[in-house]
């Protein structure tokens, strides 16, 4: 998360596509994979297949895939090839090298559920950030139906959402089958992307996603722990120091603004506002 811009959102779907990768060096795709009777009894085939995927057990030796087909990346088979042409690579030895990269694997994805456990509620309340995301809300309507409803978010993030779910949920619905007009070799960022559905109005002139605006302003303040908060506040202990430790917030809110807003003071020019 080392960006200056709202990440939170990704954070659930790139730690999953990083498990999943893992997996991939190591486990038999058939168990990573939906089968076509799992497909036809899944509601939600996006769910039912992460919900495959996070019930593997990576101990069980009997779903991974042979020994000497396990992923240990793209020059290393070139590399071993080179050492069995010339014989300096007997069988014991590759099979204890291929065997210490499984074991790699293995601890990497148990480290990684133990620190990032998927269902638990806090977890879940990541995912449902996956709505702030303008890929998903701009892809092709299969993408969408993932996210039919944002009622969950009333469940995992009560005190963010606004008393009328109801209405929240219908702005979602709506705005799901709203056509946008961006440019699509490029997908506009989070915060553009919110500011536009911020100033859509209807035909009597009134704001068209008025809750779900809000609500989406305030998901986007969230707190996380950034490289750029990291900067804040070594901005701010620079600022307050042993000698001016009486500084108001408000002044340093105010020099926090100052420092941001006006990079380069040489070429700055001032207005009438200023």
């Amino acid at each position: 998360m080392q960006a200056e811009k709202p990440k939170l959102y990704l954070l659930y779907d790139q730690i999953c596509t990083a498990y999943v990768t893992i997996l991939e060096c190591f486990i038999q795709p058939v168990y990573l994979e939906l089968t076509k009777e799992d497909i036809n009894k899944a509601k939600d085939i996006l769910n039912a297949k992460e919900q495959k995927i996070l019930s593997v057990d990576v101990n069980d030796v009997g779903i991974h895939l042979p020994l000497l087909e396990t992923n240990v990346g793209g020059m290393v088979p070139n590399l071993i090839r080179l050492k069995r042409d010339t014989q300096e690579l007997d069988n014991e030895k590759l099979s204890n090298f291929y065997t210490k990269c499984k074991e790699f694997y293995i601890e990497a994805a148990a480290q990684i559920k133990q620190r990032f456990p998927f269902d638990d509620k806090e977890r879940q309340a990541l995912k449902c950030l996956q709505m702030l995301n303008p890929q998903v809300i701009l892809s092709h309507e299969f993408n969408k139906k993932h996210i039919t409803s944002i009622s969950e978010l009333l469940y995992h993030i009560p005190g963010i959402c606004p008393e009328n779910i109801t209405e929240l949920d219908r702005e979602w619905r709506t705005l799901r089958k709203t056509n946008f007009e961006f440019n699509e070799t490029e997908t506009p960022s989070v915060e553009e992307f919110w500011w536009h559905v911020s100033k859509l109005k209807k035909g009597d002139g009134s704001v068209m996603f008025p809750l779900l605006s809000t609500l989406t302003r305030k998901l986007l303040c969230l707190p996380h722990s950034t490289a750029m908060v990291e900067r804040l506040f070594s901005s701010i202990n620079l600022m307050k120091t042993k000698l001016r430790n009486k500084l108001s917030t408000t002044t340093i809110k105010g020099t926090l603004h100052t420092k941001s807003e006006i990079k380069n003071c040489f070429e700055f020019n001032a207005t009438n506002d200023h």
